[in-house]
């Protein structure tokens, strides 16, 4: 396989409702393929908002209802009222962005595109954006002892329903590798790549989605 050699570094964006796949997608996407020829960073809009969190109010990492609660109503809610957007944790991930580019990588994902805004924003940053769709039966066969599943009608797993700006949305009967290999081939095809190899897919449809 011939290394990918690229002008200008990939930006990814990956969004879908609570177990839909984006963590192992993601792992996927670093971990085969081409991604094994690129310096690869993952930004997350989780981390900061699980860090801010357990830090500063003991909430637990794996209490989704209360990540929920703590994110939009206090967070979000609050940086709106005050500052009349709700862009604080995706301008952490854009300023974390902005770092990978000037360290040298050469594909950044964001693994949790969760709201409009954050959408939007990423979208202006030139992440290309896509939407794993899934099915509350295929969710429940995906459910992990020991975390709380929160609230599926939470803003977080709904603002992007009906998102008009994604790249491609993923079928969810599509297993990991082939919703990784559906990705980097589109990415790559619209990306400013001068050379690069197809990689091909591997039986790899075990998932365990934060």
């Amino acid at each position: 396989m011939s290394a990918v050699s690229i002008s200008t570094p990939i930006k990814i964006g990956l969004s879908g409702k609570r177990r839909s796949g984006k963590s192992s997608v993601t792992r996927y996407l670093v971990a085969k393929g081409c991604i094994q020829q690129m310096h690869s960073r993952v930004v997350s809009h989780g981390a900061w908002l699980k860090h801010l969190a357990q830090s500063g109010l003991g909430i637990s990492p794996t209490d989704r209802e209360g990540l929920q609660k703590f994110g939009t109503e206090y967070l979000l809610d609050s940086c709106e009222r005050v500052y009349g957007h709700r862009d604080i944790i995706t301008n952490w991930v854009l300023s974390e962005t902005a770092q990978a580019v000037e360290d040298g990588v050469h594909l950044v994902i964001c693994d949790d595109v969760r709201y409009r805004h954050q959408a939007d924003l990423l979208h202006k940053a030139g992440f290309r954006l896509y939407r794993l769709d899934t099915t509350p039966e295929l969710q429940a066969s995906r459910e992990q002892e020991g975390k709380s599943a929160g609230d599926d009608e939470h803003p977080s797993e709904t603002d992007l329903d009906d998102y008009e700006h994604f790249d491609l949305r993923l079928n969810p009967d599509l297993n990991v590798a082939s919703i990784a290999d559906v990705i980097m081939q589109h990415v790559l095809a619209h990306s400013y790549v001068t050379s690069y190899t197809t990689y091909t897919t591997v039986g790899d449809s075990n998932v365990s989605e934060e």
